[in-house]
């Protein structure tokens, strides 16, 4: 429990606020103790529950856990940890289902036998033209569902870890994403 305690003393969620607020409206009741949250799912995956409903409910009974997540007031029920996963991952939820739910079709064998080191004939041409046009429009989907979180992860791990100097020298850093945006900056 100690490493668990270390671990969230460590954890500085102070430049969370810019990553969370745009995720919530302005008006209507207030979004609060998110960071909280983020704070009680650390203390989740090291204390080894992988349950969120179960965690809500241990968190929110016991005092130590209470504490140490820093929640004010009530503890958040199971419905607002869910609440905040889902706008952190930023995906639609229902293009999921949508395709989790599609019948897949049938592909048979095909019908000529093809010689060696020969290649099918493109069932639809002009795919690649289509994307190009897409892209060059500007109208090509960026998919980056985990955008956000990574926005978390640099403002609230990396830039700590930078400022405390266990990143070693900045000039030497490599880093690797594939998202158009760059979360880092």
């Amino acid at each position: 429990m100690d490493k668990s305690i270390s671990k969230l003393y460590l954890l500085n969620l102070d430049s969370l606020l810019p990553v969370i607020k745009p995720l919530y409206p302005d008006f209507g009741r207030p979004a609060k103790n998110q960071q909280g949250i983020i704070r009680s799912l650390v203390l989740m995956l090291d204390q080894q529950e992988y349950s969120i409903t179960k965690w809500a409910l241990m968190a929110g009974a016991d005092p130590l856990f209470f504490e140490l997540c820093g929640f004010e007031g009530n503890a958040p029920g199971v419905a607002s940890y869910y609440d905040l996963l889902v706008r952190l991952w930023k995906a639609d939820h229902s293009l999921h289902l949508k395709e989790k739910r599609r019948i897949k079709g049938f592909s048979c064998k095909p019908r000529k036998k093809l010689k060696l080191n020969q290649k099918l004939p493109p069932k639809r041409s002009g795919t690649v033209a289509k994307l190009v046009d897409k892209a060059l429009s500007g109208k090509l989907r960026n998919f980056c569902p985990e955008a956000i979180l990574q926005k978390l992860l640099a403002r609230c791990v990396v830039d700590t870890s930078y400022q405390m100097g266990i990143l070693g020298n900045p000039n030497e850093l490599s880093m690797a994403h594939k998202c158009s945006d760059n979360p880092l900056r």
